[in-house]
């Protein structure tokens, strides 16, 4: 190969000459482009997860996996993500070098990986490599490590070329090898070891192969062993063979290295040779052919490099040639060509030397296109497509958004383009074309609606065009130059939908044998008016039925009166608007297509989906992106000869069928792109159908697009738990089924509590269209949905058992063929096994019978042993009680049923004057206290020992140990015996005399704070407001301050502008005036006359920039005087007409008026003023041969000024910034006129002075429109 890349290199510059030589030939002589269809590549490179993007060899395996082979690992691909393999130097299951050269997948569905060192066999069931080396001093032994190619022939023997090492036979069994290799003398190794690709001979009966290798195409018979060159007749192949292909069992395709393509007819024994000829389009695109593949059809591609691809078509006996477009992301990402492969779902993959992979589904095909091709006069002049149509000779019409029409002619397939005032006087009036119609009785005349151009009138036999604009004084001419839709009626009348504006526009009817126009407004609060003038689609049905779309008004039918009747409105009108309330109403009020289909029924495209009209319950059928839509934004609506609507949106393309099943198709099915244009849409007599959008014009018959849904098979790509790859598996882990997942059968221990299954269905066209559901059977029947880009199932804590995971596509039958299977069975814990439960169970058995009998025993001699222990607890816990009483600090008694103490501590006998408390025994508090307060005693006890109530800390005045008064705190509780009577009373008191103390000088010193805390409010009252009052002082400094900031800011912005702005026209002057003055006598009198307008241009703006500054700066001081009188409006516009006549004269722009015959309260010189500055400012963003209009009306009892201008418009951000000070906005004008900005800012402050309002409404490249009020004036 190293010979081979410093002829890559030396033939780079010489074949990129004669690449570009080709295009500038290929034009003249080519056809219309879309004949035939140029493949739309999808790309895979780094970014998406590819190892490297050097692709030197593909393959796919019987699961369906695709595999590439990279300079840096080997590639596993799944339609979403790649998984790569890379050698690891402590790790001998993995691939053995980073360098892949071939992959092949044999008939046992075994994985072969030859590599720069290495033969390695792939095992799915662990992910892992058996590598397979040369060993020198073993027999058996690969004779080189660099494997090039592999290839298994009929009798399922698997070959291996080398590089160097020549052939090598692989037997099954014992993974032994048999090597062939030529022994040529010398010393060097012969080219024809160094083999790239293996074929069987078929001329030979199968004892043949034949080796494309560096020195040529050579033969080995496998019998003998012999190795000999073939001798092609009358060619000598003398460089490297890459490629061998039989395109019969006799017709052999044969890749060199610098001698182009050979096809080789082994039966005849005739060879033809295809070289590259820069003179010839069709030619191979280069001799040095790298691969060869041929699809199901038949069809042969070629890989070069440098030169792309080539598509060998035997009807034409030419090549069709793939180049990089480096502005066209669909192209070849690179021109070298390293691979090919094909799919079994007729994918055709490419692997490029440096552009990664390339991929096409070859039933693309069914679509066909027109676009642009830049550079290239027979294909479509742009690729936004917004009209079709076919005349009565079969001619293609076809609209663009900014690039004019297109004639495409079926005779002769060659492209013809008109563009605007190509020829000023007959020539189409706009590049912008948005619908066409015909009249069936004058099929040498086709109708041309223009978005802003009006209508044009084609003669198909003259190629003359007339047009029909809108006049302003003339009532019979079109309402609206922007038309978007045209249709025709039973009586031969025209229906036109203009884009209007309020008071113009809306539903136009013309009669093409007067010429005139009546126009149908919509008028506010008028029923037997149309719901509004911006109409998107009109259709005149069967019935004869006008059908009216609109944008934001719904949609109209309208009954049409016969030509005798029509007045003021043009039939009986019923409007349909959405009604959120109402399921049957229209799904939306913006209408975009309307379509009568082969059964007469209506339906229409709006927003918000698609709507079939139901006549009979005059109502609405919605299908939307609930139903299967892929969009709910409806342009265009076709149905085929079998019912079946196709329907086109802001995403691709819907085929509905009459069961309402729907299949959408996008850009990876071949389609122009995602995005249609409203209006595009048309099926020709033949019924081809049409849809154009933002990447062209999509053609086709709906009978080639196979409608029935192609289900992929559902892999298993990856079990995990905690996350992490691997599980326990049992012995059925691994299916044994050829082509299926390798996941069965998994076991997870109870610890596993989160188990993730990730799968993908190998699906390469459009895999992100795909949508999964699985269910896990023993935990829920429930289908769950998922989307492609969540292809995964997570579980946590699953409960011991058997589940049984089913993965599925959305809508595909449950099947093996398309599903997955998966059995998850969860072990339980040690701890809930049977065994484990019976062991369990016989050793509590064992134990508590040993426990029982030993406690039995133990009771015995227990008993005995407690009632000892009984009375002698019994004495000490008696002896214990006495003491912890007497040593307690608060008074404990006891009294029985007559209040006589019983029981009393040491403490409570010396308050009562006792010295022990034996003393108190017997008495009562009769011979202590006063006979009151123990009378109150005596009868607070029987009363408690009556009703069992306590006494809960009852305070009671007392003695303490020096017999002074005190308090005491008493709780006396019933005391009961073993029966539950109450035979006395159990009483603790506690002196409490210092706490009541404190406690009453809490009570003064909080009566105190209270006082100071009222006296603290009111001052906190005081300081808060005054610090409200600072505040505000402080709040009012800081605003005046930021507005005097801003002033300054403004005023300095002001006076930055003027003085730019004033110093052009000044340095003008300047500079014309000393040109004058040093080369007036050698310049001619037009030369000087030119100079002095210039002069006179520059003096101008200099006098407009003061004029404005001065006007300003007198509202801003308000010493301009203001003296409103009654003016005649179209008087001051015509003055102010004659002072701007020069300037609009200099730009050829045309200066109107509209229903100007009204009077207004206004100041003369601020009338003029406002008029002067908005005019001059529409001249200024207007291009040459425009028009500037000034229009008026009354509403609300005011007078509405409009001066309007078809230039160059402004964006919604720019609108923001006119009329205020801060910003004052300004830009060039269309010849580059400048400005400060102010004088809109004088504009509105004049206004506002006549009690008025001013407002501004633009959209880009469509022009501007200034209005402001002024006051009625009196009759």
């Amino acid at each position: 190969m190293a010979k081979a890349v410093v002829t890559y290199e030396q033939n780079r510059y010489c074949f990129t000459v004669l690449l570009i030589l080709y295009l500038l030939l290929l034009w003249p002589f080519s056809k219309a482009h879309g004949q035939y269809a140029v493949p739309r590549f999808s790309r895979l490179s780094t970014e998406d997860g590819l190892s490297q993007t050097t692709i030197t060899s593909i393959a796919q395996d019987t699961t369906g996996f695709m595999w590439f082979g990279t300079w840096d690992g080997l590639n596993r691909y799944d339609g979403y993500t790649f998984t790569v393999f890379r050698p690891s130097p402590h790790d001998s299951t993995s691939i053995s070098n980073n360098s892949i050269r071939a992959i092949f997948v044999d008939s046992r569905g075994r994985l072969w990986v030859g590599t720069d060192h290495g033969l390695n066999l792939y095992h799915p069931d662990k992910e892992i490599f058996t590598r397979i080396f040369r060993k020198p001093d073993e027999p058996g032994s690969l004779s080189s490590d660099v494997i090039r190619c592999i290839y298994e022939d009929a009798k399922k023997r698997i070959w291996i070329g080398t590089r160097g090492g020549g052939i090598n036979y692989l037997d099954n069994d014992s993974l032994r090898f048999s090597s062939f290799i030529s022994t040529r003398k010398g010393n060097t190794i012969p080219l024809e070891n160094f083999v790239y690709c293996l074929e069987t001979d078929r001329s030979q009966d199968g004892n043949s192969l034949l080796a494309g290798t560096d020195g040529g195409l050579y033969r080995l018979n496998i019998s003998s062993g012999n190795y000999s060159q073939v001798n092609l007749p009358s060619l000598r192949i003398s460089s490297a063979v890459m490629a061998i292909a039989y395109e019969s069992d006799s017709v052999l395709w044969i890749a060199t290295w610098d001698q182009g393509l050979i096809r080789w007819n082994q039966k005849k024994n005739t060879c033809r040779q295809f070289l590259f000829n820069p003179a010839d389009p069709g030619s191979l695109p280069s001799n040095l052919v790298t691969t060869l593949v041929f699809t199901p059809s038949r069809e042969l591609w070629i890989g070069t490099r440098g030169g792309g691809l080539a598509i060998w078509q035997p009807g034409r006996n030419k090549f069709q040639r793939l180049v990089n477009d480096p502005g066209n992301i669909s192209s070849l990402s690179d021109n070298s060509i390293s691979s090919a492969f094909v799919s079994r779902d007729e994918t055709v993959w490419i692997g490029t030397q440096i552009g990664g992979i390339n991929k096409y589904n070859i039933r693309q095909r069914h679509f066909k296109l027109y676009r642009n091709i830049p550079g290239y006069p027979n294909s479509l002049s742009s690729n936004i497509v917004t009209s079709v149509w076919q005349d009565a000779k079969g001619n293609l019409w076809i609209g663009t958004r900014e690039s004019g029409l297109n004639m495409l002619n079926p005779r002769t397939n060659t492209f013809r383009r008109f563009k605007a005032y190509s020829t000023p006087a007959e020539g189409l009036s706009s590049n912008a074309i948005t619908s066409f119609w015909q009249n069936p009785s004058s099929p040498e005349i086709l109708w041309i609606g223009t978005d802003g151009g009006g209508l044009n009138q084609m003669n198909l036999r003259t190629g003359k065009f007339k047009v029909f604009r809108h006049e302003t004084n003339n009532p019979s001419s079109l309402s609206n130059n922007y038309i978007y839709s045209i249709t025709g009626d039973k009586y031969g009348r025209m229906w036109i939908g203009t884009w209007g504006v309020p008071g113009r526009g809306g539903l136009d009817l013309f009669i093409p044998s007067t010429g005139k126009f009546i126009n149908f407004p919509h008028r506010d609060k008028d029923s037997s008016a149309i719901s509004s003038n911006a109409v998107m689609k009109v259709l005149c049905d069967s019935k004869n039925t006008l059908w009216i779309g609109t944008k934001g008004g719904g949609l109209n039918k309208i009954l049409l009166y016969p030509p005798e009747r029509i007045r003021k409105i043009p039939g009986t009108i019923r409007i349909y608007k959405h009604d959120e309330n109402n399921p049957h109403s229209l799904s939306s009020n913006d209408v975009y297509a309307i379509y009568e289909d082969t059964e007469g029924v209506i339906w229409v495209g709006t927003g918000e989906g698609l709507n079939r009209y139901d006549q009979e319950n005059d109502e609405f059928v919605r299908f939307t992106l609930q139903n299967g839509l892929p969009s709910n934004v409806v342009y265009g609506i076709l149905d085929d000869r079998q019912g079946n609507l196709w329907v086109s949106t802001a995403n691709g393309i819907a085929r509905i069928d009459k069961t309402g099943d729907i299949r959408v198709y996008d850009k990876n099915d071949g389609l122009q792109e995602n995005t249609f244009y409203p209006g595009a849409y048309f099926k020709s007599s033949s019924g081809e159908l049409y849809f154009g959008g933002t990447g062209g014009l999509t053609y086709f018959y709906p009978d080639s697009i196979t409608a029935e849904q192609q289900y992929p098979r559902v892999i298993i790509t990856s079990v995990q738990v905690f996350n992490r790859k691997g599980v326990r598996q049992s012995e059925s882990f691994l299916s044994g089924k050829s082509g299926t997942s390798r996941y069965r059968e998994i076991t997870l221990s109870p610890s596993d509590f989160m188990v993730t299954i990730e799968f993908a269905a190998l699906e390469y066209v459009s895999p992100n269209k795909i949508t999964y559901q699985y269910q896990l059977k023993g935990l829920s029947d429930e289908w769950i949905q998922t989307s492609a880009s969540n292809r995964r199932a997570t579980f946590t804590n699953l409960k011991p058992g058997d589940y049984q995971l089913s993965i599925a596509l959305s809508g595909a039958p449950e099947t093996e063929e398309h599903g997955a299977t998966l059995m998850i069975h969860v072990l339980p814990p040690f701890y809930n096994t049977w065994i484990f439960r019976l062991v369990i169970i016989l050793i509590i058995t064992g134990l508590i019978t040993w426990l029982f009998i030993n406690r039995v025993s133990a009771l015995r001699r227990e008993k005995a042993q407690i009632a000892r222990k009984a009375e002698e607890d019994l004495f000490e816990e008696r002896n214990q009680l006495r003491t912890l009483i007497d040593n307690m600090p608060d008074l404990i008694f006891i009294k029985d049923r007559e209040s006589r103490f019983i029981v009393a501590n040491k403490k409570l006998a010396r308050i009562m004057g006792n010295r022990t408390p034996e003393e108190l025994i017997g008495k009562t508090d009769f011979i202590y206290y006063p006979s009151r307060l123990a009378n109150k005693f005596y009868q607070d006890e029987q009363q408690l020992m009556l009703t069992g109530t306590p006494i809960i800390n009852q305070i009671e005045p007392g003695l303490d140990e020096e017999g002074k008064p005190a308090w005491i705190s008493v709780t006396k509780v019933p005391l009961k015996n073993s029966k539950g009577e109450i035979v006395g009373l159990v009483g603790i008191g506690r002196d409490i005399t210092q706490q009541k103390l404190s406690e009453e000088k809490l009570i003064a010193q909080a009566h105190h704070l209270q006082e100071v805390n009222v006296l603290l409010e009111e001052r906190q009252e005081e300081v808060r407001q005054q610090a409200e009052e600072l505040q505000a002082q402080a709040d009012h400094l800081t605003q005046v301050n930021k507005e005097l900031e801003k002033l300054n800011a403004t005023k300095d912005k002001l006076f930055s502008l003027i003085a730019h702005d004033l110093k052009n026209p000044f340095h003008a002057i300047s500079g014309f005036a000393t040109m004058l003055s040093r080369n007036f006598s050698q310049m001619k009198e037009r030369e000087k006359l030119e100079i002095i307008d210039l002069m006179n241009l520059s003096a101008e703006t200099a006098y407009n920039l003061l004029e404005n500054l001065l006007q300003w700066a007198r509202a801003q001081t308000n010493r301009i005087r203001f003296e409103p009188e009654r003016l005649h409006l179209e008087e001051v516009t015509r003055e102010t007409f004659e002072f701007l006549s020069t300037t609009a004269h200099k730009k050829r722009i045309e200066l109107l008026t509209d229903n100007l015959d009204l009077h207004v309260i206004a100041d003369r010189n601020m009338l003029s003023t406002i008029l002067r500055n908005l005019i001059s400012n529409a001249i200024k963003f207007t291009p040459e041969k425009g028009k500037v209009t000034v229009s008026a009306s009354e509403k609300d009892g005011k007078i509405e000024v409009s001066v309007t201008d078809n230039g160059i418009g402004m964006t919604e951000q720019v609108k923001n910034k006119l009329f205020q000070l801060e910003e004052l906005y300004t830009s060039p004008g269309t010849s580059g006129e400048t400005g400060t900005g102010l004088g809109l800012i004088v504009c509105k402050e004049f206004v506002e002075r006549q009690g008025g309002t001013i407002r501004v409404e633009s959209e880009p490249m469509k022009g501007s429109r200034f209005i402001f009020t002024l006051p009625k004036a009196d009759i």
